[in-house]
């Protein structure tokens, strides 16, 4: 083997190639070269300095943060932060993925932790890339937005919209005015959530990104039906499905007619309803055995969606009357959520169900649904 800096151009140059496959989608590729190097330079790898030896389980784990497995993706962040050592942007970068990670695995509290070391590492100085600062700050957004800490989300993205006065990324400012509408849909300010969300729609507009626009007009949709705006709902809803037709975005298709079964259950066409709703659990089902092309911005984990569609069709017996129905779709979709982490959902539907069995007058089952709420929300702590 030549050199020590011939040893480490080689083995950058081989890395950015397994990194230049996963980026273009070929992820099984990328892995193949990153196991390859690995094996082939295992014998040299304590002559590499540490910019370079945390590479392979950060590049490992950032292609299994791409293909959504966010637990693989972990394992090998928390090992390229042990390789990164002192070196303080080897560490920041391993450690804004591996929050990413944690965040992915709905443990934004852990995840917070990582990206506000991050914000250390950068406010200290010696990081000047703006789309890793730009990343970061996101991140940490995202994290303040999932623990309910919307003004520190709101001012978050700001800061992530000041780093893009200096980048050319339309796609990743239409991601912050969504996260922007998403925070202020939160908080019912309801100007600004539609607001940011019309932002985000021209900005995918403007890229040709008909899937992510269509995830921006059910968004739209979304927040008219909270805003308590029913039939107005209706128009963004009807836009993503022609911007939907004849697509595979089969978790987008079925999450769009599940909001479309909400604007009917509430308007009393229970039997349009009926038919939407399961339509939404027809294209969850296809999500789950499906195998399509990852995006980032219109990307739905199936289980979660699989559980809100049957959530929803669950909603619609009990309008319906049909309470047996209704309680088989609710333990179905508990059934999905149980072996996952997701625990906001799981949550949010036992709330949901707490409330149904309550109007029923069936405290004591009430009870156990308000019990086991609860119990979610503390797993995600």
């Amino acid at each position: 083997m030549a050199d020590k800096k011939q040893l480490a151009e080689e083995f950058e140059a081989r890395i950015n190639y397994a990194k230049m496959l996963i980026r273009d989608g070929q992820v099984d590729d990328g892995l193949r070269v990153i196991e390859e190097v690995e094996q082939q330079y295992s014998p040299y790898f304590d002559n590499l300095p540490p910019q370079l030896r945390y590479l392979i389980p950060y590049s490992r784990g950032r292609a299994y943060l791409q293909i959504k497995q966010p637990s693989r993706a972990r394992i090998e962040f928390e090992t390229a932060v042990r390789l990164a050592g002192p070196d303080i942007e080897a560490r920041a970068r391993s450690q804004n993925l591996l929050g990413a990670a944690l965040y992915a695995e709905e443990q934004p509290s852990s995840a917070l932790k990582y990206h506000l070391v991050c914000v250390t590492a950068i406010v200290q100085g010696p990081i000047k890339d703006l789309v890793f600062r730009l990343s970061v700050y996101q991140n940490l957004a995202n994290d303040y937005w999932a623990l309910n800490e919307i003004e520190l989300a709101i001012g978050a993205y700001k800061e992530a919209l000041l780093l893009l006065e200096d980048l050319d990324a339309p796609d990743r400012q239409a991601d912050i005015f969504w996260g922007l509408s998403l925070a202020y849909k939160a908080r019912k300010e309801w100007r600004y959530a539609r607001l940011y969300v019309k932002r985000a729609i021209q900005l995918f507009q403007s890229t040709g990104n008909r899937a992510a626009e269509a995830a921006m007009h059910i968004n739209f949709g979304e927040i008219l039906l909270e805003e308590g705006l029913t039939r107005e709902a209706a128009q963004p809803l009807d836009q993503a499905l022609k911007l939907l037709s004849g697509t595979d975005h089969f978790g987008l298709l079925s999450f769009v007619h599940r909001y479309c079964a909400e604007i009917a259950r509430i308007t009393g066409e229970l039997g349009q309803a009926a038919e939407y709703a399961k339509e939404s659990i027809r294209y969850a089902e296809i999500l789950l055995n499906s195998d399509q092309t990852i995006d980032s911005h219109v990307w739905i984990e199936p289980n979660r969606t699989h559980a809100e569609a049957l959530h929803g069709a669950a909603l619609i017996m009990e309008a319906k009357g049909e309470r047996d129905a209704a309680d088989t779709l609710f333990e179905q979709a508990f059934e999905r959520l149980r072996p996952t982490t997701l625990t906001e959902i799981k949550s949010s539907i036992h709330l949901s169900y707490a409330g149904v069995l309550e109007a029923r007058g069936d405290y004591k089952g009430a009870i156990e649904q308000y019990k086991a709420a609860n119990d979610s929300k503390e797993d995600g702590v």
